[in-house]
């Protein structure tokens, strides 16, 4: 019996009865048109004598002839199964379909097999995403900052059993506290990897780092060095400092957050490329002077974009109109309150990216 190997498009002998391996012409054997094997995969069986132009190479030393039947599987090739007679003779009817119903019982067990060896590759998968989804944080975050100046609530939920959305805040001394938020190109298991290298990278930096800026290029170029060139994110990342009352932060290519204070809206600028594009990106960054009762929401396009059965996207006027309703709440009472209203707007239908939303508010 000789398997097909689709990618190589070439057969290989897997199995022998009553025949030395060793007396098996081309073991390995291309599938090209004019051999018995391609045109008995094509037209049926076919028979092959010794003085046939493909006698000599196919037939073993002591063989005359030779039958070769196609082993299918629903009209799909599976290979070949070849028996040799040490005679010169032709095959009647009923010999040709013994060999037949041979090879599709043949055909049977390696169907069996595959569905087999793919459940069992299920079943790991299914294990292994398990765990690794219940090493992901928990969806809803109330970060508890030691720092009596700012609230801070996130929430981050993916569509899939892992994703690329990330969401992290880090005390970076008693006054400094880092936040970012983050979308990984694609989705699921490719997007939490490419997810977790920049958390890696950006975890190593930011600590002793007070260059938000300079953070974000090391992180930029950690991407590009580790992943390939269709894997990139997009990133805020910004420090907030209680004692200058400011926020200081750089956005590479994500959503632009929204800054609320009292009636006024702003929608804070980017500073450059999505992450992990060219690994020599320069990013700047900028400045955000806070007073008590400011709001600053920061999300991913999961939000944004999330779209009702009339394909209307909630935008970022529904986030800003959900802070309006309640902006007099803590940071955990707004969140609760963009998020519903983002879930009413998609009417219950479940939302097919990675979402992530985080709200800081500057207390009074």
């Amino acid at each position: 019996f000789f398997l097909l190997n689709p990618t190589t498009n070439s057969l290989r002998l897997r199995a022998v009865y009553r025949q030395g391996v060793e007396t098996i012409p081309l073991k390995t054997r291309e599938l090209r048109s004019g051999q018995p094997d391609f045109q008995a995969l094509i037209h049926g069986p076919i028979v092959v004598q010794r003085d046939d132009p493909h006698g000599e190479r196919l037939l073993p030393s002591d063989a005359l002839s030779g039958l070769c039947v196609p082993v299918m599987a629903e009209n799909v090739p599976l290979g070949t199964m070849w028996v040799y007679d040490r005679r010169q003779r032709e095959f009647i009817d009923r010999q040709i379909h013994v060999l037949q119903s041979i090879a599709i019982q043949t055909a049977a067990i390696l169907e069996r097999m595959v569905l087999l060896r793919e459940s069992e590759v299920q079943h790991r998968l299914s294990r292994e995403l398990q765990v690794a989804s219940e090493n992901q944080p928990d969806d809803f975050v109330n970060h508890a900052i030691d720092d009596p100046m700012f609230e801070v609530a996130a929430f981050c939920i993916s569509a899939h059993e892992l994703g690329g959305d990330l969401c992290e805040s880090i005390p970076l001394s008693s006054n400094r506290t880092g936040i970012a938020v983050g979308d990984a190109s694609g989705n699921s298991i490719p997007a939490a990897m490419v997810k977790a290298t920049a958390r890696g990278a950006l975890r190593t930096q930011q600590v002793e780092d007070p260059d938000v800026a300079g953070v974000m290029q090391r992180v930029n170029a950690a991407l590009h060095t580790l992943t390939h060139s269709q894997h990139f994110m997009s990133l805020v990342y910004g420090v907030l400092d209680s004692d200058k009352r400011t926020f200081t932060y750089s956005n590479a290519g994500h959503c632009n957050p929204i800054f609320i204070r009292g009636d006024k809206v702003t929608t804070l600028e980017s500073h450059g490329l999505l992450l992990g594009v060219l690994g020599d990106t320069e990013y700047g960054h900028s400045v955000v002077d806070l007073q008590p009762g400011d709001v600053l929401v920061i999300y991913s396009d999961g939000i944004s974009e999330a779209m009702n059965r009339s394909r209307e996207l909630f935008r970022s006027k529904g986030i800003i109109a959900a802070v309006r309703e309640c902006r007099e709440g803590t940071a955990a009472e707004i969140l609760q309150n963009i998020w519903g209203r983002a879930e009413a707007h998609c009417d219950g239908d479940s939302l097919p990216d990675d979402r992530t939303l985080m709200v800081v508010k500057i207390r009074e």
